[in-house]
């Protein structure tokens, strides 16, 4: 169903703030190893997601999914004890940019400047003989505050990822404001 969530200021002070999301009805990500089947990564208001995964078989691949909402640099690559291999697609599934080894340790780090809009992530072992823990990072341009979101109707729709959870950053200023967010579950 839909949910509705206000945020309001608290004794009439002003700031900024982040909202997470953490719902029950989480799915797994087994299975994510076609473009169709991405796990979601949800990003904040401030363009950063995180995702643990896990390489399993040595041949696994894991595609996952994600969308900005501004243009700007993207940086995404993964940290872990697993030497990661990593390509990043737009949502046409064309190639932008590919990495093994540029990121701490064996893991990936790709850096590339890109309009708002879904890419998608492959990550696999380097080399395909290795099996282990991964978390994958993406750190985006972020949009950290949402003008026009003072009512139901207007409100923030927040997507969810799949394990059911959501975040966005926003500011209450005047501290009368109102923020109304809507997610389903």
């Amino acid at each position: 169903g839909n949910y509705y969530v206000r945020v309001t200021s608290r004794g009439g002070s002003t700031g900024d703030y982040v909202l997470h999301i953490n719902s029950s009805s989480a799915i797994t990500p087994d299975g994510n190893d076609r473009f169709r089947l991405a796990s979601v990564v949800g990003l904040n208001g401030f363009g950063d997601g995180v995702r643990d995964g896990s390489i399993e078989p040595a041949d696994d691949v894991d595609f996952y999914r994600f969308t900005t909402l501004r243009a700007g640099t993207l940086v995404v690559d993964t940290t872990g004890g697993l030497n990661t291999h990593g390509v990043l697609y737009d949502s046409s599934r064309t190639e932008l940019a590919r990495d093994d080894d540029s990121g701490a340790g064996d893991n990936f780090e790709m850096t590339h400047s890109a309009p708002r809009g879904t890419y998608y992530v492959r990550v696999t072992s380097s080399g395909g003989g290795s099996t282990g823990d991964y978390r994958l990072r993406i750190n985006g341009p972020g949009v950290v505050s949402v003008d026009g979101n003072d009512t139901f109707q207007t409100a923030t729709v927040i997507g969810l990822d799949g394990y059911g959870d959501g975040n966005w950053a926003g500011t209450i200023d005047p501290a009368e404001d109102r923020d109304y967010y809507r997610f389903s579950v």
